[in-house]
């Protein structure tokens, strides 16, 4: 009796499992901060301007990596805070604020924003992961303020102010000077040894002519 067979092609399909929660690559608990001037957030009109880019990355695989992002919670101890001074791209990470919604003062105090932003992963069930991030403004008035240039070792003043420019201008300039005088006293100093090398030998030349 022969032997029968039959051959047939088996597709198998393995589906990811959602077992791992996204992690922020920023905001993260060693950079978590970032600066913005109180002149650009407080200007008038409309808008939003960006102060941030929020990141995190999943280790799972197609759907079950796909992050979205979003603002749960909006916080301050020294300017009035609400959900709708800011707003996150839900893919793109980009965190904005509302021109118009921190008030200048000419005071030293900065205004500090917490934010608290969670990513979440598209898978079933969905993992999220929060983090917080410091928003500081600021206070431009006092960063630039002429009475802080009284004292040139004034700690916190600007490198951008146009006293501290023409300063450093002034610095960089003596200095290169300094340094060509420098160059020119030894170009000097060297001729001067050759010369009196070279009149040396030439008196003992002469000298043992005569001899």
């Amino acid at each position: 009796m022969r032997a029968r067979s039959d051959v047939t092609v088996v597709t198998i399909h393995v589906d990811d499992v959602n077992d791992h929660s996204p992690t922020f690559v920023f905001p993260n608990a060693v950079n978590h901060t970032v600066h913005v001037t109180s002149s650009a957030v407080t200007a008038t009109g409309r808008g939003y301007l960006l102060v941030a880019v929020c990141q995190a990355v999943d280790s799972d695989d197609g759907p079950n990596a796909r992050v979205t992002y979003e603002i749960t919670n909006v916080s301050s101890t020294s300017a009035a805070a609400s959900l709708d001074q800011f707003r996150i791209g839900r893919t793109s990470g980009r965190l904005t604020m509302r021109v118009g919604t921190v008030s200048g003062s000419g005071g030293s105090e900065n205004a500090t924003f917490v934010i608290a932003v969670r990513a979440r992963d598209d898978g079933w069930p969905p993992l999220s992961t929060s983090a917080t991030l410091y928003v500081v403004v600021v206070n431009t008035p006092m960063v630039f303020d002429d009475r802080a240039w009284d004292d040139w070792s004034e700690p916190g003043a600007s490198t951008t102010h146009p006293k501290y420019r023409l300063d450093h201008r002034c610095k960089k300039m003596f200095l290169y000077f300094l340094l060509k005088f420098k160059k020119t006293c030894l170009y000097v100093f060297y001729s001067l040894c050759f010369f009196c090398v070279f009149l040396n030998v030439l008196f003992l030349l002469l000298l043992k002519l005569q001899i």
